[in-house]
């Protein structure tokens, strides 16, 4: 899946490959009850894939706002343009 972006000049972006993801699940809200595990797996898989920013931490904000969850960690590859 390729995300694109409103505003600014793709020029300016560089294109990163989300490889692996680990969000915290303990920001989960406790009065809608726990995550199910295919929805956990359902929202990972939406974060992989190629995503476009203008810099690691762009690409770490546009996954957690995207997510709805913190990142505690991120395995990624910078794509040539």
């Amino acid at each position: 899946m390729v995300r694109e972006y409103q505003g600014g000049s793709m020029t300016n972006f560089k294109t990163y490959l989300v490889t692996a993801i680990d969000l915290d699940w303990d920001d989960e809200l406790d009065e809608e009850g726990p995550i199910d595990e295919d929805i956990k797996k359902d929202i990972v898989s939406d974060c992989l894939g190629e995503w476009f920013a203008y810099s690691e931490d762009h690409l770490i904000d546009d996954l957690s706002d995207t997510c709805g969850f913190c990142i505690k960690s991120l395995e990624y590859k910078f794509i040539m343009p």
